[in-house]
This record gives C-alpha cells, sequence and structure tokens, in this order.
C-alpha cells in the first residue's frame, strides 16, 4: 500500500474512532442526566417546603452529582431510591428515601431529611408538618403498648 493510502485509511480510522467515542459519551452524558431528575425533583420539594427552606436556607442545592441507586423508568414509570447531600445557605442536610415516577412525573413517596443539628423532617408531608429533633423521634421498632422493662 501506498503512503497516501495508508494516510487515508488512517484518516478515516480515526474518524470513525472519534464517531464512536462521541456516540459512546453522548449515550452515557444523557442516560447521567436522566437518572439526576429523582434528585433534583426532591431538592425542588424541599425549595418549596417553608419549614426545610426555613431551617436550610434558600435557595437549597445538592453537592452531589450522582446520589441514585435502584433506579428504574419503564415508559415514564418507575421509582428510585436517593441518598445524597444538601446545604442551604444556613445549614446542611442528608436526604435519602424513595421516590416513584408516574407519567414520567417524579413524586416523593417517603423522603427523610435529616439535618445537621439532629432535625429529622419527613416528606411528602401531605398537609400535616411531620417535623421533629432526633432525640424525641421514635424508631420502627418503638411499640406504643410495650411496657418498660418487659422482655429486655
Amino acid at each position: 500500500m501506498s503512503k497516501k493510502g495508508c494516510f487515508w485509511v488512517s484518516v478515516v480510522l480515526l474518524i470513525l474512532f472519534l464517531a464512536g467515542g462521541g456516540l459512546c459519551g453522548g449515550i452515557v452524558y444523557f442516560a447521567f442526566d436522566m437518572a439526576k431528575a429523582p434528585m433534583e425533583a426532591v431538592v425542588k420539594e424541599l425549595n418549596e417546603d417553608q419549614e426545610i427552606a426555613a431551617k436550610l436556607g434558600s435557595p437549597i442545592e445538592s453537592g452531589a452529582s450522582f446520589g441514585i441507586t435502584d433506579f428504574q423508568n419503564n415508559n415514564g414509570n418507575g421509582h428510585a431510591r436517593v441518598d445524597f447531600n444538601v446545604a442551604g445557605s444556613i445549614g446542611g442536610a442528608n436526604v435519602q428515601g424513595r421516590v416513584n415516577l408516574t407519567a414520567n412525573k417524579w413524586r416523593s413517596e417517603e423522603i427523610t431529611v435529616t439535618c445537621d443539628d439532629g432535625t429529622i423532617f419527613t416528606l411528602p408531608r401531605n398537609g400535616i408538618a411531620s417535623e421533629g429533633d432526633a432525640d424525641d423521634s421514635k424508631s420502627a421498632d418503638d411499640d406504643p403498648n410495650d411496657e418498660p422493662g418487659v422482655g429486655e
């Protein structure tokens, strides 16, 4: 093969390599961007909640680039688990929980926001404020019918 032929083969191979890399990069970018949607929906809810916004300061933003596990999107329906940190102008918090996707709209199913000072908020509120300090919060194991000292 002549030098001129080798040059053109090299150019074509380089173009194919760059096009393939660009295609793969684009797919990764759009998949990553789509997977951030649950986090963005939760951060939006945090900013819209007056008590949380007052506690953390506005605007509340996520410092995480990725805080999603168990992400599923099946034609606009699915769910995701979130676990990431947020910060406002006054303080920060850890956000954990589950969000559901219905008709291409992400909604909180059960989100726990634990502020740096131990204050816990739960979303969605459904019109009921469910704020409490970490010391006053009840665990899932607390049973109001348990008698002290029995079965310990």
